[in-house]
């Protein structure tokens, strides 16, 4: 499970769960709000590709970093451990909806083998 930030577009902005793999994927909010990606995913493009700051996984990695190897290990363990890289992209329906959301990089390769999936129905 991951989740989905929608942040604009033709369907309900915010939070969104994502569940399932290439051949089953739906998008959840609130259990009210269902999409089967896997049938209505129609097209996927990313927009932009960021790298953020994650205060926890920072503040654990430094954690760890001190533990093994001291405060330069923190600061090593900070600067590789503690980023996330993100994908901001325009996904369209295939009833013609589009909206652009944010999620993190290794679940995008998710939406897009999705979407390439679903192109050869």
């Amino acid at each position: 499970m991951t989740e989905i930030q929608v942040i604009g577009g033709e369907i309900t902005q915010g939070l969104w769960q994502a569940n399932g793999t290439v051949g089953d994927c739906t998008m959840t909010q609130h259990g009210v709000y269902v999409i089967n990606l896997s049938k209505m995913l129609k097209s996927v493009q990313e927009v932009t590709e960021d790298n953020k700051v994650d205060l926890g996984r920072a503040v654990a990695s430094a954690a760890i970093g001190t533990l093994l190897a001291g405060p330069l290990g923190a600061l090593g363990a900070v600067l590789l451990f503690g980023r996330r890289k993100t994908v901001t992209f325009l996904a369209e329906l295939t009833d013609g909806r589009q909206f652009v959301g944010i999620i993190e990089k290794d679940k995008y390769a998710v939406l897009l083998a999705t979407a390439v999936t679903n192109r050869g129905k």
